[in-house]
């Protein structure tokens, strides 16, 4: 082949697999350090490069809103959801994802988003736009949802109305990062003026608002682990904060 600087585009792909391929600059649309680049070829040199492809998966969301008879309903609600993998950095120095997309659960308050490749996956919803706050996520496991090949995963969030401007969702885990569950978890903050204790859901979470843009001190003690003590967090929004407990 005749020889050329970064113009060799080379795409792997397969019926029902994932896809690996190379970019070039301003693809996608600001990448400036692409990786892989397009290759390039070069008089009497042999030009080598490795890709790895797998079967893709199926990713189902369901978007629930706490309710009084029946406990909760679903609900509708847009979210962003975003891989681990880059392909590239923009201007910035900011990595640009291989997989970023936005979707809307349906009125059944669920969407399926497939195909999707092995990888780690982040969902964000916007809680001041859709105008209520996100308590609770089952399995508690958004940092990132880990997706490996030929999979089917399910993902639920629980939401709560009305918005509140700031709030704390604390999510607790053993030292295996399961959740723990019956967990005392108190809020302490605004020089005392707030004062309280939540037990962690069956997801190990609890959900603290409204509260105040102020710092507060987080308190947790469950039988058999040592406490945590989390000194002057911030909550300056609709702030999470994820914590791992040790067995004594």
């Amino acid at each position: 082949v005749p020889p050329s600087i970064a113009l060799y585009k080379i795409t792997v792909d397969k019926a029902g697999y994932s896809q690996s391929r190379t970019y070039g600059v301003d693809d996608p649309t600001g990448n400036v350090t692409p990786n892989p680049l397009h290759l390039s070829v070069f008089d009497w040199q042999t030009t080598q490069a490795g890709f790895a492809i797998d079967r893709t998966s199926v990713l189902t969301i369901t978007t629930e809103l706490i309710n009084i008879d029946p406990p909760t309903i679903p609900v509708s609600l847009p979210f962003s959801i975003h891989g681990a993998k880059v392909v590239g950095q923009d201007g910035g120095g900011v990595g640009i994802y291989k997989y970023n997309a936005s979707f809307s659960t349906e009125a059944s308050g669920a969407v399926t988003i497939s195909p999707l490749e092995w990888d780690g996956y982040t969902i964000t919803f916007n809680e001041s736009v859709i105008g209520f706050n996100l308590i609770q996520y089952s399995p508690p496991t958004n940092d990132p949802i880990s997706i490996l090949p030929n999979t089917s995963v399910s993902i639920s969030f629980l939401f709560q109305a009305p918005y509140e401007q700031y709030s704390l969702l604390v999510s607790v885990t053993d030292e295996t990062d399961l959740p723990l569950t019956v967990a005392n978890v108190r809020l302490v903050g605004g020089g005392g003026g707030y004062d309280h204790t939540e037990i962690s859901s069956g997801t190990g979470q609890s959900f603290f608002a409204p509260l105040a843009e102020t710092d507060y001190n987080i308190n947790i003690t469950k039988t058999g682990y040592n406490p945590i003590d989390l000194l002057n967090f911030p909550v300056n929004g609709n702030n999470e904060v994820k914590l791992q407990m040790f067995p004594t």
